[in-house]
């Protein structure tokens, strides 16, 4: 007579060694281990760099509290350079990093699927044997055996295959849900080997304006002591003469402004929009405002930020008004700048930019980048400008300046009450 428990033990071994990797896999150690080696190498290299950024921001603080003169603003143009060259060079190697993470990931993805079809296919065959050995009915299997204890030594051996062959199918669901979270990471990665991609490109254009900045400098200047100090005194007097035409249009605007409608003011409203915060001038009457601005007032806050720094949303919102004061009337107003209503009867301003990447009417998510901080429009440093505004009086325009020769500059204009300090939002 057919011996089942026989048949059974040869099956089960079978499909141990094929359920739990007896058989060779596909070897893959060497290429993981190599791929893995690569990665902290850039992991090494992308620390050096970021202890080079860091030592050239400190330089660039250093020269930017040194008195203004030609050689002095060429240094500093010099030395934007090299720490935007470092950025650029950071970001090539952090893309590097995350296209080995990307491999690596690959190669753990087809492991698994490997492994997964094989436990699968396992499973299949277990269940397969185990339908056909419950064919028998118990009377047929009792009956088959000389002994009831034989008979009694095959249920149990089938009660036992049975609990094997549960692992097998949680160990099969296991690997599904590791093999899941494996590809979920691989789409994070993807999504940040996007954003880098993007950022090196804006880096760049960066780095050419700095560099058309400052040849254009060298050509105005003629190289000359003398005709930059001219160049800076022609800058202040159309700077200061544009503020005070400024001033006189919005104390003219009288636009009601219901406080009610605003969020209440408190901490996390907004978000602060620089990953790394130092604010280096506050909102309001100042001492530097009282010095610096026609209305005695700075409308807004100051931080710390150089070059290529990038621009956070401060909350959600849309793109209201985007513009280049310099483009009409260099060195008197905000240069490049953004504005984002965010429905919550708050906007907020981005000024002094070196790169806009926000078009008007665009949709933009809090912590996006929606450009880069820099040096345009009258800033005596890198640094970023942020104004918080109540939206109802608040406006986006063209005007005409004399301080301008008459040429129309588009940027945002508020009622004097529409000025918030951002400190209470942030």
């Amino acid at each position: 007579m057919r011996s089942i428990w026989i048949s059974f033990s040869i099956f089960w071994l079978l499909v141990s060694l094929i359920g739990w990797g007896v058989y060779p896999e596909r070897s893959r150690g060497a290429t993981v281990e190599e791929i893995r080696s690569r990665i902290e190498d850039h992991s090494v290299e992308i620390k050096k760099l970021e202890t080079q950024i860091e030592s050239y921001q400190k330089e660039l603080r250093t020269v930017e509290k040194t008195s203004k003169n030609l050689r002095n603003e060429i240094e500093r143009l010099e030395l934007t350079r090299q720490k935007l060259a470092a950025d650029i060079k950071l970001t090539e190697r952090q893309i590097g990093k995350t296209d080995l993470t990307i491999e690596e990931l690959a190669l753990a993805i087809s492991d698994k699927n490997l492994t997964l079809n094989r436990r699968r296919a396992a499973v299949e065959e277990s269940l397969r044997q185990w339908r056909q050995l419950q064919s028998q009915s118990f009377l047929e299997l009792m009956l088959g055996y000389d002994h009831l204890s034989d008979a009694w030594t095959e249920l149990a051996a089938l009660a036992a295959f049975q609990r094997h062959l549960e692992q097998d199918i949680d160990a099969v669901a296991e690997l599904k849900k590791d093999l899941e979270t494996t590809k979920a990471a691989t789409e994070t990665e993807r999504a940040r080997l996007s954003v880098l991609k993007e950022r090196l490109a804006d880096q760049r254009q960066i780095a050419k304006d700095n560099q058309l900045e400052k040849d254009r400098l060298l050509n105005q200047t003629k190289n000359k002591e003398a005709n930059y100090k001219k160049l800076l005194v022609d800058t202040v007097a159309r700077k200061k003469d544009f503020e005070q035409e400024l001033f006189q249009l919005e104390s003219q605007l009288r636009i009601a402004v219901d406080l009610g409608k605003l969020p209440a003011a408190g901490r996390g409203v907004l978000r602060w929009p620089l990953a790394s915060v130092y604010v280096t001038q506050q909102f309001g009457k100042t001492v530097d405002a009282k010095r610096l601005y026609a209305s005695g007032t700075h409308n807004g806050i100051d931080l710390r930020a150089g070059t290529g720094t990038p621009v956070l949303a401060a909350e959600s919102g849309t793109i209201t008004g985007t513009g280049d004061t310099d483009l009409v009337c260099r060195g008197a107003s905000y240069g490049k700048w953004i504005l984002i209503d965010h429905g919550n009867g708050l906007s907020t301003l981005y000024a002094h930019l070196s790169l806009v990447k926000a078009a008007k009417g665009q949709a933009t998510a809090i912590g996006e980048i929606i450009g880069y901080s820099g040096q345009t429009g009258y800033s005596t440093g890198p640094h970023l400008h942020f104004t918080v505004y109540a939206t109802q009086g608040l406006r986006i325009d063209e005007y005409a300046f004399r301080s301008c020769s008459g040429v129309k500059v588009t940027l945002p204009l508020a009622d004097l009450e529409a000025y918030l300090d951002p400190m209470l939002y942030l």
